[in-house]
């Protein structure tokens, strides 16, 4: 019989040396789903990623792959999985085939067109007979990606897989997971930035001191109240403060006013509009005399609200 899931959590819970990481954990993730663990740093993740791919044991609990589970059946449950935790292991000195080559030894039924289906899906054709220290960050996930689902597994692990890459690789890295999910491939993620999650993730587990805190669809997340970013300007004279306060609230903009220092803080959804901003107050004549930029932290203030709504102090 198959099972609906092809991961499943059950009420796991982990202690390394006497100290408990991980409280009771349950979680699923079906056929050519996309789900993120999202937490700090710290918070265990990485954690119960170990324990899926066997590196560690589970503590209490059940983990299933497939329908198996990896305590009674952890050989076979491997076979499905295809992972990457912390960084890809690769091999700088080889070129990205060799090191694809290298790694189908470990599987008897890997030949060369499976190699190089898995080349054209993470988009390296052009790159795999380059030597890997010529590779950039983004090319290096990618071929380690490759090299996890040579074997064809069910699903994909990938730890925190955009540490260090920029806005055009994440942008990449999705567009690639997603070509692996139309597939049928199930992919669980673990992230500590909000924004990455929902441009990679259908679903997101909250991860807070190895407690699950809520699963929430990607889609929902943009309801929520979150601000993004803060302007302040610093307004050359008293005069040009209240004609900004008064073209401000005439725009029914959300402003912070500081009277005494002639400042006024503008909360914008996109860094963006502050070429806009710019623009209005010059066209209107309004001097300042600097702009500084605050960036909240989405994922602390995404985590407070995701807590009060679960009522957890």
């Amino acid at each position: 019989m198959m099972s609906e899931s092809i991961l499943e959590i059950k009420d796991v819970s982990k202690a390394i040396s006497k100290k408990q990481i991980i409280h009771n954990v349950s979680l699923e993730v079906k056929p050519g789903e996309v789900v993120g663990l999202l937490g700090p740093n710290g918070a265990g993740k990485t954690t119960i990623l170990k324990m899926i791919v066997g590196f560690y044991s589970v503590g209490e609990g059940e983990i299933y792959i497939d329908g198996i589970n990896i305590a009674s059946n952890k050989e076979k449950c491997l076979e499905k999985i295809g992972a990457i935790i912390e960084s890809p292991d690769l091999y700088d000195n080889m070129t990205g085939l060799g090191n694809l080559k290298f790694c189908a030894r470990f599987y008897s039924h890997v030949n060369s067109s499976r190699i190089q289906e898995a080349v054209e899906l993470v988009g390296l054709t052009k790159s795999i007979n380059q030597k890997v220290k010529t590779y950039s960050l983004g090319m290096k996930q990618r071929l380690g990606i490759a090299q996890a689902i040579l074997h064809e597994p069910k699903l994909l692990i990938l730890d925190e897989p955009t540490n260090g890459l920029d806005p055009e690789g994440i942008y990449e890295l999705r567009n690639y997971i997603h070509t692996l999910t139309r597939k049928g491939i199930s992919v669980l993620i673990s992230s500590h930035l909000l924004s990455e999650m929902q441009i990679i993730c259908d679903r997101v587990a909250i991860i807070q001191e190895g407690k699950l805190i809520d699963i929430i669809k990607v889609t929902t997340i943009s309801d929520l109240d979150l601000s993004i970013n803060k302007v302040t300007y610093q307004l050359w004279d008293k005069d040009s403060a209240e004609k900004a306060k008064k073209i401000l609230r005439e725009h029914n903009m959300k402003i912070h006013i500081n009277d005494r220092d002639k400042l006024i803080t503008i909360e914008i959804n996109h860094l963006s509009e502050i070429l806009k901003l710019n623009n209005l107050f010059h066209k209107v004549k309004i001097q300042f005399i600097q702009v500084s930029i605050q960036k909240e932290n989405l994922e602390e203030k995404f985590m407070d609200i995701v807590k009060n709504k679960a009522g957890i102090q």
